[in-house]
């Protein structure tokens, strides 16, 4: 439920199924925490993230691709990054 739904009220579930005296539950929840909170990102580089697909949309890809090279260049373990500005920069050939 907390992968599909998501949300803070997923979390505060989650981490009070922790100490729940099944251990197959608590054993469960500990692990889709993890998965829940793999998935969320900096909020910054979401938001440059999102600042760089709007520049994209507007046609404004000379901007969005220095966003984007920036975000690659300080995550680059962060694939996303990396695929964001290939796809800007193939937008601009």
């Amino acid at each position: 439920w907390a992968m599909r739904r998501g949300g803070y009220d997923a979390e505060v579930i989650l981490i009070g199924m922790l100490k729940d005296p099944d251990k197959e539950v608590s054993g469960q929840a500990h692990i889709s925490l993890k998965k829940t909170w793999a998935a969320h990102f900096n909020m910054w580089i979401n938001n440059r993230v999102d600042r760089g697909r709007l520049l994209m949309s507007e046609n404004k890809l000379e901007e969005a691709f220095e966003i984007f090279d920036k975000v690659a260049y300080e995550n680059p373990l962060w694939g996303e990054g990396y695929h964001l500005r290939a796809k800007c920069w193939n937008a601009m050939k």
